[in-house]
């Protein structure tokens, strides 16, 4: 087995799971917007890897890597304010949206 499957295995795929069984949770007391769980966790976490991984690759050629903390609350932000269902104002204005 190559390490990729076990890093898999052994973290992605756990983190992954664990992510989605949140969202899930919150699909189900209607907190958050109806999709496929599996797919928001990736949207959700895509940023803060990508984020990481260019930290990793280019760190020690002298870029500007991305401040963590600072994507993070502003990838939070942004996420919550598309991810979770909104008040009925909110609702109405979007004819999208049905409850």
């Amino acid at each position: 087995m190559g390490w990729t499957r076990i890093w898999h295995d052994d973290v992605v795929a756990g983190v992954i799971r664990t992510v989605a069984g949140i969202i899930a949770r919150a699909q189900a007391r209607a907190e958050v917007a109806p999709g496929d769980p599996r797919l928001h966790a990736f949207s959700l976490m895509g940023p803060m890897v990508m984020a990481m991984l260019f930290r990793e690759v280019f760190g020690e050629v002298g870029t500007d890597p991305p401040d963590l903390q600072a994507l993070a609350g502003q990838h939070a932000r942004t996420a919550l304010n598309g991810l979770l269902t909104s008040p009925a104002e909110a609702d109405a204005a979007d004819g999208r949206r049905t409850k």
